[in-house]
């Protein structure tokens, strides 16, 4: 964690390596059903990264960004696995950006952002295997103004409409998963005690 230029930049980052043993995976067992069973041994190293720049006194922009290597380190042959095997719901790497501007409007503090998230594909068992998840982007929306005590703000969520897959579960045959949601408008409405 650091701060420079300043103190308008905030740079965190961090290094990761964790090593497992006999890690749990969720497999389809013979009857249809998920279970889970152990993996032998794993790796799962990468970096995060997280960016604040304050250009002025009414415009900030954020930057985050993460990068995993999440792979068997030994064959598994209990669940057909080997060695270099890609565990599952471990995206290679995401990323993610935002913006807001704030200003008065009417002699009211008053704001408009948005932000853009991007999730690289992932699989839902081991080896890149079963479902085909992530790879999509999300886009979201928002204004607002403070009136007193109270706050206001009109929000779009998933401004382009994206229809993707956020996770796959492996419970039952029919590989069911989570959708990410539909465009989303609405109003927030805030009162401060």
């Amino acid at each position: 964690k650091l701060t420079l230029l300043s103190n308008r930049l905030q740079v965190n980052a961090a290094v990761y390596r964790i090593d497992w043993q006999d890690i749990p995976v969720a497999v389809l067992g013979t009857c249809g059903s998920g279970t889970l069973a152990n993996a032998s041994e794993s790796r799962s190293q990468g970096f995060e990264l997280e960016a604040i720049y304050q250009f002025n006194q009414n415009f900030r922009v954020s930057f985050g960004g993460a990068y995993t290597n999440a792979e068997l380190t030994e064959d598994a042959s209990g669940i057909g696995a080997v060695s270099g095997d890609r565990l599952p719901s471990s995206p290679e790497y995401s990323v993610n950006l935002g913006l807001q501007y704030e200003f008065e409007l009417a002699g009211h503090a008053s704001y408009v952002g948005g932000d853009y998230a991007y999730v690289n594909e992932f699989f839902n068992r081991v080896g890149e295997t079963g479902v085909r998840v992530g790879d999509y982007g999300q886009l979201n929306m928002s204004a607002g103004v403070i009136f007193n005590d109270f706050n206001i703000e009109l929000f779009v969520h998933n401004l382009t409409g994206e229809d993707a897959l956020t996770y796959a579960d492996v419970i039952v045959f029919d590989d069911r998963a989570y959708q990410l949601r539909p465009r989303t408008i609405g109003l927030n409405v805030g009162y401060q005690f």
